[in-house]
């Protein structure tokens, strides 16, 4: 794999949200609200930036079609 098309990793997502959530915190003068949200936006800028597995989507896509045979009827 090259070096363009590497995954972040979570650490260093939630790093880099840390350290905008700091400085956001700083500024605002609610040093909690801060971190709390560069946590929150670094995990998730690290998962959305990770290929996705190929065969994970098309179970998901299998479980939304069936026709709820595992229920109960009524």
């Amino acid at each position: 794999m090259s070096e363009e098309n590497k995954p972040v990793k979570l650490e260093v997502g939630i790093g880099v949200g840390i350290a905008v959530g700091v400085a956001i915190g700083v500024a605002t003068d609610n040093l909690g609200l801060g971190i709390a949200l560069g946590v929150a936006l670094g995990a998730a800028y690290s998962m959305s930036s990770q290929p996705k597995p190929e065969n994970g989507s098309q179970d998901v896509e299998d479980d939304r079609n069936d026709n709820g045979s595992n229920t109960p009827s009524s």
